[in-house]
């Protein structure tokens, strides 16, 4: 991340508008992947039931019911500039653990549906989706490394903690 820094060095305002870019593409993918879930509650559930990890029917059932508003919440956040440090922090925490669940799984030899965007598209585990879903945390994490973002609420109402701005 240094080097977009260097590269950005003499015009800080297109880090801004880079840093903008990446807010709405990853929270707009994060809000869209959880309507997505909400649109077949059904089939996401099946898809976490498949993964067998989890202990208990609840657990399963609790996961497909409050995942993708949890999703959706953090994506709006990090749209929107709200709490964004923590929304993204969030986000990183969720691809951490995707990335895991696609790791193991792939490692045991199963063939599950990913339950990624479940609305009616199936889309098997693979080591592509693994490979997309490091990119989508490399960008995240860059969300982290850039200092503040254009029109972010966090901006606007001078918290700096949020942004990681230090003015």
């Amino acid at each position: 991340m240094m080097k977009a820094r260097k590269l950005f060095a003499h015009c800080p305002e297109a880090l801004l508008w880079a840093s903008l870019a990446l807010r709405v593409f990853i929270g707009g993918l994060f809000v869209w992947s959880g309507l997505a879930k909400l649109q077949n509650g059904e089939g996401f559930y099946q898809a976490v039931l498949a993964y067998g990890v989890l202990p208990s029917e609840l657990l399963v059932r609790v996961v497909a019911i409050g995942l993708p508003w949890f999703e959706i919440i953090t994506g709006g956040y990090v749209i929107i500039g709200l709490f964004t440090r923590w929304a993204v922090l969030a986000i990183v925490a969720m691809l951490v653990v995707f990335l895991g669940l696609i790791a193991w799984m792939l490692l045991q030899g199963k063939v599950v549906d990913c339950g990624c965007f479940v609305a009616g598209v199936s889309e098997p585990l693979s080591w592509k989706k693994f490979g997309e879903d490091v990119v989508l945390l490399l960008m995240t994490l860059g969300i982290l490394q850039w200092p503040g973002t254009a029109w972010g609420i966090d901006r606007f109402l001078g918290d700096t903690t949020e942004t990681g701005t230090n003015a």
